[in-house]
């Protein structure tokens, strides 16, 4: 009894000393380019309206905007175990009295490759409860993919929204399908994006979900839209 306990010991001193020993390395770091950082117009502390399925105004306020480094564990199959980091820029748009958030996040990847290929993934929901989302991806100087996504995603030279026209326009759509609590359903999602206002629209079944209001405050340095008469819209090109 006594030998087979000094051999247990044994075996866990060796145990603990080789992870004391084992040292995790850093394999490289992959950061977002500047354009894809541009990618996510939203400023915090700043208010941008938007108006709802029941054409009321809804002010989402940005609660939340910085970057940090996300880690990504390398398995070797050892208990040691390397990583690579990855900046994340993320963002977080709120609406107290309507109980929505709308949370926004870029994230650098492929950067060992010729490709430093982003994922800015768009998440819509109340609150945590998440209601739905989408996933864009963009090349290192920012120009949005349509290859790269599970999604239907297709880039408009223009497209225009409630009178105005919106210019260099990626648009992403597909059906959710989800058991449910109760009973299962299906919905179409649709998703109007840019990259100097962000979030242009969003449709649910064919329905308005939310769309951007054009005013002064939702409106940054330089113009890629222009105000129309709605009888002379054209629509997505």
């Amino acid at each position: 009894m006594k030998i087979k306990f000094l051999i247990t010991l044994t075996l866990l001193v060796v145990s603990v000393s080789s992870c004391d020993a084992c040292e995790e390395k850093e394999l490289g770091r992959c950061d977002l380019t500047e354009p894809q950082k541009q990618l996510i117009p939203y400023e915090k502390g700043q208010v941008y309206s938007f108006i709802d399925s029941r054409g009321l105004s809804i002010d989402l306020t940005v609660i939340r905007s910085e970057q940090t480094w996300l880690r990504e564990d390398i398995d070797g199959g050892n208990m040691c175990t390397d990583y690579i980091m990855f900046r994340n820029k993320g963002v977080i748009l709120k609406s107290e009295p309507n109980n929505i958030e709308i949370s926004l996040g870029i994230s650098a990847g492929g950067c060992f490759s010729e490709n430093a290929v982003g994922r800015l993934g768009i998440d819509i929901g109340i609150y945590n409860n998440r209601r739905c989302g989408y996933n864009l991806y963009s090349d290192a100087e920012g120009n949005f993919l349509t290859d790269n996504s599970f999604y239907v995603t297709e880039i408009h030279k223009s497209v225009e929204i409630n009178g105005n026209v919106y210019f260099d326009v990626v648009e992403q759509k597909y059906t959710l399908a989800d058991e449910g609590i109760s009973k299962p359903y299906r919905i179409f999602l649709q998703l109007f994006y840019n990259k100097t206002y962000g979030i242009l629209q969003i449709n649910r079944d064919g329905e308005n979900f939310l769309t951007i209001k054009p005013k002064e405050n939702n409106s940054p340095d330089g113009i890629d839209c222009i105000d129309i008469p709605l009888a002379d819209s054209a629509g997505a090109e």
